[in-house]
């Protein structure tokens, strides 16, 4: 397993970098707005949103300098900040046309209750 320090190293990409790019990622666009103003028509209707299946719009922010320093020394940081860390990486090492596959973007396993016993024996 690769250090987050290394692989900043190893692929020339600062920490202001990351943190631009997480804030152009995480910037809401037309789309979010949209979203924000169904879910509040949902909210004064009374009604549910995963009933109207309305999806969350972005948070309008990128990771923090906290977070990310956190990150980049070992100490572990919360799972919203760590989407937006990962994100940004993989943005940065794309642009570099860097074709490693982070392990951490890759799809969360199943993890409902029918899945595990049908995948047993």
């Amino acid at each position: 397993m690769v250090n987050l320090n290394e692989l900043f190293k190893t692929h020339g990409i600062s920490e202001e970098e990351i943190l631009r790019g997480s804030t152009r990622l995480e910037r809401w666009r037309p789309e979010d707005r949209e979203l924000s103003h169904a879910r509040a028509r949902v909210r004064a209707s009374g009604g549910r949103y995963d009933e109207a299946t309305i999806g969350k719009p972005r948070s309008g922010r990128g990771i923090g300098r906290k977070h990310l320093r956190a990150a980049l020394a070992g100490r572990p940081i919360p799972p919203v900040p760590r989407a937006k860390l990962r994100r940004a990486l993989s943005d940065a090492l794309r642009r570099r046309g860097v074709a490693e596959a982070l392990v951490a973007s890759a799809p969360a396993p199943d993890r409902t209750v029918g899945a595990a016993v049908e995948a047993q024996p």
